[in-house]
């Protein structure tokens, strides 16, 4: 594709920002799309960077900002549901990837990288120690993780109809390290990656994420992604992420 121009969505969160930086690195052009220009945490000015403000959920809104371009990427991330909250569910997942979906069609691209998280099965999380004993007990983290599973669906049931090259990529914690520099273990249409720690630096998802973007292998595929940590390495990660503040 040569010099690729890309769409981004989430690009003002922790992990967008790294696709984007990455991205930008490799001689992309990235149009960043935010939700509230006033709010965003962008990087100076860069040539390679246009940053344009769009409804993530109104792919009228959306649609404009995609033509032209050679893939769209998403690090979209949504609040979890208060805790004590009547309704313990959350859609926003589900509602922005439909609307992501529909404005790529309007725009005529078919190229989609979005992020996506482990366990997006819940046959698969009985027994798992970083889901029974972490992401359980974490307030409204379930309910994302369930609509996260149900963005995956909408996904592959528009697939065929809207001629979607798509990779999801599902990833475990997330911490804020620097990058490892090691090999990124990738299980495709698996629910983790393995042989992978329960840990992983947000540059490590945006390597990856930048890097199969023009990866055929990963097309259709839901892709779990992992680092290896020493047993010393994941409990000093551990203790620094859980240590009581």
């Amino acid at each position: 594709m040569g010099s690729l121009k890309l769409a981004l969505l989430g690009a003002s969160g922790q992990t967008g920002l790294l696709v984007m930086q990455q991205a930008i690195e490799k001689g992309y052009h990235v149009t960043a799309v935010v939700r509230d220009f006033r709010k965003a945490n962008l990087p100076p000015p860069h040539n390679l960077l246009s940053v344009v403000v769009a409804d993530v959920f109104d792919h009228a809104s959306l649609a404009p900002h995609l033509k032209g371009k050679d893939a769209v990427m998403s690090a979209l991330g949504f609040p979890k549901p208060a805790p004590g909250a009547a309704v313990q569910t959350t859609d926003d997942f589900t509602r922005a990837m439909a609307a992501i979906i529909k404005a790529m069609g309007a725009a005529g691209v078919t190229r989609l990288v979005s992020i996506s998280a482990w366990y997006t099965d819940k046959a698969t999380r009985a027994g798992q120690l970083l889901y029974e004993g972490m992401w359980s007990k974490v307030p409204g983290l379930p309910a994302v993780l369930d609509n996260t599973a149900e963005m995956e669906v909408l996904i592959q049931q528009r697939a065929a109809e809207a001629n979607l090259n798509f990779t999801t990529v599902r990833v475990p914690t997330l911490t804020l390290d620097e990058s490892t520099g090691r090999d990124i273990l990738a299980s495709f249409d698996k629910n983790w990656a393995d042989g992978a720690s329960d840990f992983m630096p947000r540059a490590d998802v945006a390597r990856y994420m930048v890097s199969c973007i023009e990866d055929k292998d990963t097309y259709g595929k839901h892709v779990a992604v992992g680092v290896t940590y020493s047993e010393e390495e994941t409990l000093t990660v551990a203790q620094r992420l859980f240590a009581p503040r």
